[in-house]
Protein backbone atom coordinates (compact mmCIF):
# COMPACT_ATOMS: atom_id res chain seq x y z
CA UNK A 1 0.00 0.00 0.00
CA UNK A 2 1.29 3.68 -0.35
CA UNK A 3 0.99 4.87 2.74
CA UNK A 4 3.11 1.86 4.09
CA UNK A 5 5.40 2.63 1.75
CA UNK A 6 5.93 6.07 2.71
CA UNK A 7 5.31 5.22 6.31
CA UNK A 8 8.56 2.56 6.05
CA UNK A 9 10.25 5.75 4.46
CA UNK A 10 9.99 8.07 6.90
CA UNK A 11 9.59 5.86 10.15
CA UNK A 12 12.94 2.97 8.83
CA UNK A 13 13.04 0.48 11.01
CA UNK A 14 10.72 1.92 14.21
CA UNK A 15 7.35 0.38 14.76
CA UNK A 16 4.54 2.31 13.71
CA UNK A 17 0.28 2.22 13.23
CA UNK A 18 -1.73 3.93 11.27
CA UNK A 19 -5.38 4.50 11.01
CA UNK A 20 -7.58 6.82 8.05
CA UNK A 21 -9.22 9.38 9.03
CA UNK A 22 -12.68 9.24 7.33
CA UNK A 23 -13.00 13.08 6.93
CA UNK A 24 -11.11 14.91 4.46
CA UNK A 25 -12.73 13.22 1.07
CA UNK A 26 -10.04 14.67 -1.54
CA UNK A 27 -6.77 13.70 0.05
CA UNK A 28 -6.32 10.22 1.17
CA UNK A 29 -5.57 11.39 5.13
CA UNK A 30 -3.87 8.89 8.13
CA UNK A 31 -3.30 9.11 11.59
CA UNK A 32 0.49 7.83 12.18
CA UNK A 33 1.69 7.03 15.53
CA UNK A 34 5.47 5.99 15.97
CA UNK A 35 7.19 5.86 19.06
CA UNK A 36 5.05 8.24 20.66
CA UNK A 37 4.92 10.70 18.86
CA UNK A 38 1.46 11.58 16.55
CA UNK A 39 1.07 12.55 13.34
CA UNK A 40 -0.79 13.45 10.42
CA UNK A 41 -0.03 11.83 6.74
CA UNK A 42 -1.62 13.30 4.06
CA UNK A 43 -1.53 11.69 0.23
CA UNK A 44 -2.81 13.20 -2.92
CA UNK A 45 -5.11 11.50 -4.77
CA UNK A 46 -3.74 9.84 -7.96
CA UNK A 47 -3.71 12.26 -11.70
CA UNK A 48 -6.30 10.21 -13.08
CA UNK A 49 -8.79 11.38 -10.10
CA UNK A 50 -11.15 13.87 -12.02
CA UNK A 51 -10.09 17.30 -10.27
CA UNK A 52 -11.36 21.03 -10.67
CA UNK A 53 -9.03 23.41 -11.73
CA UNK A 54 -7.76 24.97 -8.51
CA UNK A 55 -7.12 21.54 -6.93
CA UNK A 56 -4.77 19.97 -9.51
CA UNK A 57 -1.10 19.95 -7.41
CA UNK A 58 -3.37 21.73 -4.81
CA UNK A 59 -0.97 20.17 -1.63
CA UNK A 60 1.85 21.99 -2.75
CA UNK A 61 0.47 24.70 -2.09
CA UNK A 62 0.54 24.13 1.85
CA UNK A 63 4.00 23.88 3.00
CA UNK A 64 3.94 27.91 2.13
CA UNK A 65 0.72 28.50 3.26
CA UNK A 66 1.46 26.92 6.77
CA UNK A 67 4.88 28.88 6.86
CA UNK A 68 2.75 32.51 6.06
CA UNK A 69 -0.08 31.51 8.66
CA UNK A 70 2.89 30.53 11.53
CA UNK A 71 4.45 33.61 10.81
CA UNK A 72 1.68 36.38 10.47
CA UNK A 73 -0.91 34.96 12.62
CA UNK A 74 -1.22 33.46 16.16
CA UNK A 75 -3.88 30.54 14.92
CA UNK A 76 -2.88 27.35 15.77
CA UNK A 77 -2.01 25.32 12.57
CA UNK A 78 0.15 21.92 12.42
CA UNK A 79 3.67 22.26 11.37
CA UNK A 80 4.74 20.61 8.32
CA UNK A 81 7.27 18.17 9.22
CA UNK A 82 8.08 16.32 5.90
CA UNK A 83 7.05 16.64 2.44
CA UNK A 84 7.83 15.14 -1.05
CA UNK A 85 6.65 16.20 -4.48
CA UNK A 86 9.33 14.63 -6.21
CA UNK A 87 6.83 11.75 -7.01
CA UNK A 88 10.17 9.53 -6.07
CA UNK A 89 8.81 7.32 -3.64
CA UNK A 90 5.48 7.11 -4.87
CA UNK A 91 3.37 8.43 -7.45
CA UNK A 92 1.48 10.53 -5.93
CA UNK A 93 2.34 14.02 -3.78
CA UNK A 94 2.18 13.87 -0.04
CA UNK A 95 3.38 15.77 3.19
CA UNK A 96 3.43 14.60 6.99
CA UNK A 97 2.58 17.02 9.60
CA UNK A 98 2.40 17.38 13.33
CA UNK A 99 -1.54 16.08 14.78
CA UNK A 100 -2.83 18.78 16.57
CA UNK A 101 -4.80 18.38 19.89
CA UNK A 102 -8.95 18.32 19.80
CA UNK A 103 -11.18 16.84 17.39
CA UNK A 104 -13.25 17.95 14.59
CA UNK A 105 -16.00 20.48 16.23
CA UNK A 106 -18.51 18.19 13.69
CA UNK A 107 -17.63 15.75 16.05
CA UNK A 108 -17.43 17.65 19.61
CA UNK A 109 -20.87 16.55 20.34
CA UNK A 110 -18.58 13.19 22.03
CA UNK A 111 -16.79 15.75 24.40
CA UNK A 112 -20.45 17.27 25.23
CA UNK A 113 -19.02 20.64 26.25
CA UNK A 114 -22.57 22.90 26.15
CA UNK A 115 -23.54 26.56 27.51
CA UNK A 116 -24.06 29.29 25.68
CA UNK A 117 -20.72 31.14 27.32
CA UNK A 118 -18.59 28.71 25.59
CA UNK A 119 -20.25 28.21 22.20
CA UNK A 120 -19.67 32.38 22.58
CA UNK A 121 -16.45 32.49 23.08
CA UNK A 122 -15.21 29.61 20.51
CA UNK A 123 -17.14 31.22 17.52
CA UNK A 124 -15.57 35.06 18.96
CA UNK A 125 -12.28 33.17 18.85
CA UNK A 126 -13.12 31.76 15.82
CA UNK A 127 -13.72 35.49 14.69
CA UNK A 128 -10.79 37.16 15.69
CA UNK A 129 -8.53 34.19 13.63
CA UNK A 130 -10.28 34.57 10.51
CA UNK A 131 -9.59 38.38 11.17
CA UNK A 132 -6.11 37.93 11.33
CA UNK A 133 -6.69 35.55 8.36
CA UNK A 134 -7.73 38.39 5.95
CA UNK A 135 -5.15 40.78 7.78
CA UNK A 136 -2.45 39.14 5.38
CA UNK A 137 -1.98 41.26 2.61
CA UNK A 138 -0.80 40.80 -1.06
CA UNK A 139 -0.49 42.74 -4.21
CA UNK A 140 -2.74 40.29 -6.73
CA UNK A 141 -5.27 38.42 -6.41
CA UNK A 142 -6.07 34.44 -7.16
CA UNK A 143 -4.44 31.11 -6.11
CA UNK A 144 -1.31 31.16 -4.36
CA UNK A 145 0.40 28.57 -6.34
CA UNK A 146 -0.38 25.26 -8.76
CA UNK A 147 -1.42 24.83 -12.65
CA UNK A 148 -4.58 25.96 -14.54
CA UNK A 149 -5.44 28.30 -12.44
CA UNK A 150 -6.43 31.77 -13.77
CA UNK A 151 -3.65 34.85 -13.77
CA UNK A 152 -2.70 37.06 -10.69
CA UNK A 153 -4.72 40.10 -10.99
CA UNK A 154 -4.54 43.72 -9.33
CA UNK A 155 -8.02 43.70 -10.01
CA UNK A 156 -10.80 41.01 -7.84
CA UNK A 157 -13.20 41.44 -10.98
CA UNK A 158 -11.30 39.96 -13.30
CA UNK A 159 -10.02 37.62 -10.99
CA UNK A 160 -13.12 36.27 -10.08
CA UNK A 161 -14.70 36.22 -13.81
CA UNK A 162 -11.66 33.93 -14.28
CA UNK A 163 -12.50 31.56 -11.40
CA UNK A 164 -16.05 31.25 -12.40
CA UNK A 165 -15.37 31.01 -16.28
CA UNK A 166 -12.70 28.14 -15.13
CA UNK A 167 -15.40 26.48 -12.68
CA UNK A 168 -18.19 26.70 -15.48
CA UNK A 169 -15.76 24.74 -18.16
CA UNK A 170 -14.96 22.02 -15.25
CA UNK A 171 -18.80 21.68 -14.69
CA UNK A 172 -19.67 21.51 -18.49
CA UNK A 173 -17.66 17.72 -18.53
CA UNK A 174 -20.51 16.54 -16.29
CA UNK A 175 -22.83 16.83 -18.88
CA UNK A 176 -25.47 18.28 -16.52
CA UNK A 177 -25.69 21.74 -17.22
CA UNK A 178 -26.36 22.75 -20.79
CA UNK A 179 -24.27 24.91 -22.85
CA UNK A 180 -27.12 27.28 -22.78
CA UNK A 181 -27.17 27.07 -18.99
CA UNK A 182 -23.24 27.38 -18.98
CA UNK A 183 -23.72 30.08 -21.60
CA UNK A 184 -26.52 32.17 -19.48
CA UNK A 185 -24.17 31.40 -16.28
CA UNK A 186 -21.33 33.38 -17.88
CA UNK A 187 -23.44 36.59 -19.41
CA UNK A 188 -25.14 36.62 -15.93
CA UNK A 189 -22.12 37.50 -14.02
CA UNK A 190 -20.66 39.92 -16.83
CA UNK A 191 -23.95 41.61 -16.30
CA UNK A 192 -23.28 41.91 -12.95
CA UNK A 193 -19.71 43.25 -13.22
CA UNK A 194 -20.82 47.10 -11.53
CA UNK A 195 -21.35 45.38 -8.52
CA UNK A 196 -17.41 44.29 -8.32
CA UNK A 197 -16.31 47.98 -8.75
CA UNK A 198 -15.59 48.00 -4.75
CA UNK A 199 -11.80 47.07 -5.35
CA UNK A 200 -10.73 44.80 -2.80
CA UNK A 201 -7.69 44.60 -1.45
CA UNK A 202 -5.95 40.92 -1.79
CA UNK A 203 -6.81 39.39 1.39
CA UNK A 204 -5.43 35.76 2.29
CA UNK A 205 -9.08 33.59 2.39
CA UNK A 206 -8.96 30.01 3.86
CA UNK A 207 -12.16 29.11 1.56
CA UNK A 208 -13.04 26.31 3.96
CA UNK A 209 -13.61 27.00 7.52
CA UNK A 210 -16.67 25.10 8.77
CA UNK A 211 -17.00 22.68 11.83
CA UNK A 212 -15.33 19.52 9.97
CA UNK A 213 -11.64 21.78 9.31
CA UNK A 214 -11.94 23.55 13.36
CA UNK A 215 -10.52 21.25 15.95
CA UNK A 216 -11.60 21.80 19.41
CA UNK A 217 -10.52 20.56 22.89
CA UNK A 218 -12.80 19.33 25.84
CA UNK A 219 -13.51 22.51 26.79
CA UNK A 220 -14.79 24.44 23.79
CA UNK A 221 -11.42 26.05 22.84
CA UNK A 222 -10.08 26.29 19.09
CA UNK A 223 -7.40 24.04 19.19
CA UNK A 224 -6.49 24.07 15.33
CA UNK A 225 -7.71 25.04 12.00
CA UNK A 226 -6.64 22.74 9.23
CA UNK A 227 -7.40 22.13 5.48
CA UNK A 228 -5.41 24.79 3.86
CA UNK A 229 -4.99 23.95 0.65
CA UNK A 230 -8.01 25.80 -0.80
CA UNK A 231 -6.79 28.91 0.14
CA UNK A 232 -7.17 32.11 -2.50
CA UNK A 233 -6.00 35.50 -2.37
CA UNK A 234 -9.38 37.64 -2.92
CA UNK A 235 -12.35 39.83 -1.28
CA UNK A 236 -12.86 38.60 2.22
CA UNK A 237 -16.53 38.84 1.28
CA UNK A 238 -16.25 34.96 -0.37
CA UNK A 239 -15.02 33.89 3.02
CA UNK A 240 -17.67 34.86 4.59
CA UNK A 241 -20.12 33.65 2.14
CA UNK A 242 -18.48 30.30 2.66
CA UNK A 243 -18.55 30.69 6.63
CA UNK A 244 -22.36 31.54 6.49
CA UNK A 245 -22.77 28.61 3.78
CA UNK A 246 -21.73 26.64 6.90
CA UNK A 247 -23.64 28.22 9.41
CA UNK A 248 -20.18 29.43 11.25
CA UNK A 249 -20.98 33.40 11.52
CA UNK A 250 -23.20 33.53 14.43
CA UNK A 251 -23.14 37.19 16.09
CA UNK A 252 -20.23 36.22 18.49
CA UNK A 253 -18.75 35.20 15.09
CA UNK A 254 -18.81 38.65 14.29
CA UNK A 255 -18.15 40.25 17.50
CA UNK A 256 -14.70 38.58 17.46
CA UNK A 257 -14.13 39.79 13.45
CA UNK A 258 -14.49 43.32 14.48
CA UNK A 259 -17.67 44.37 12.37
CA UNK A 260 -20.40 42.58 10.09
CA UNK A 261 -20.64 44.10 6.83
CA UNK A 262 -23.40 46.18 5.80
CA UNK A 263 -25.40 44.04 3.42
CA UNK A 264 -26.44 46.83 0.82
CA UNK A 265 -27.79 45.69 -2.57
CA UNK A 266 -24.59 45.32 -4.55
CA UNK A 267 -22.68 43.53 -1.05
CA UNK A 268 -26.02 41.13 -2.07
CA UNK A 269 -25.36 40.05 -5.44
CA UNK A 270 -21.50 39.32 -4.69
CA UNK A 271 -22.44 37.29 -2.04
CA UNK A 272 -24.87 35.17 -4.10
CA UNK A 273 -22.37 34.87 -6.96
CA UNK A 274 -19.76 33.99 -3.77
CA UNK A 275 -22.42 31.24 -2.48
CA UNK A 276 -22.59 29.90 -5.86
CA UNK A 277 -18.94 29.92 -6.66
CA UNK A 278 -19.12 27.33 -3.66
CA UNK A 279 -22.20 25.22 -4.38
CA UNK A 280 -21.77 24.68 -7.84
CA UNK A 281 -17.92 22.71 -7.28
CA UNK A 282 -20.41 19.95 -5.90
CA UNK A 283 -22.00 19.39 -9.16
CA UNK A 284 -18.66 18.05 -10.60
CA UNK A 285 -17.65 16.47 -7.04
CA UNK A 286 -20.55 14.58 -6.72
CA UNK A 287 -20.90 13.69 -10.69
CA UNK A 288 -17.35 12.56 -11.57
CA UNK A 289 -15.63 12.23 -8.41
CA UNK A 290 -18.87 10.41 -6.37
CA UNK A 291 -20.67 8.89 -9.42
CA UNK A 292 -23.48 10.33 -8.02
CA UNK A 293 -25.45 11.59 -10.87
CA UNK A 294 -28.95 12.19 -9.33
CA UNK A 295 -26.94 14.29 -6.10
CA UNK A 296 -25.38 16.52 -8.86
CA UNK A 297 -28.37 17.52 -10.57
CA UNK A 298 -30.05 18.22 -7.26
CA UNK A 299 -27.05 20.72 -6.62
CA UNK A 300 -27.26 21.77 -10.19
CA UNK A 301 -30.97 22.37 -9.84
CA UNK A 302 -30.45 24.45 -6.38
CA UNK A 303 -27.45 26.74 -8.30
CA UNK A 304 -29.73 27.82 -10.78
CA UNK A 305 -32.70 28.44 -8.78
CA UNK A 306 -30.57 30.87 -6.98
CA UNK A 307 -28.75 32.28 -10.16
CA UNK A 308 -32.69 33.23 -11.15
CA UNK A 309 -32.71 35.64 -8.20
CA UNK A 310 -30.19 37.48 -10.05
CA UNK A 311 -32.08 37.89 -12.82
CA UNK A 312 -34.38 41.13 -11.15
Amino acid sequence: MVVERICENLFSLAPYRYKRIDTGKFNDSYFVESEGKRFVLRIAPEDTVPQLFYEKNMMRREPGIHRLISEKTDIPIARIIRHDFSRSLVERDWLLMERLPGIPLSQSSLWSFTGKNRQESLFFTLGRYVREIHAIKNDWHGYPLGTNTHPREKRWFITFSGLWRNLLTDITKTGIYSTKETDWLTSLLERHAGAFSHEPEPSFLHMDIWSQNILVDRDGNISGIVDWDRALWGDPEIDFSVLEYCGMTPPAFWQGYGFEPEEGKFYKIRKTFYLLYEHQKYIFIRALRGKNIPLARRYAEESLRIAEELQY
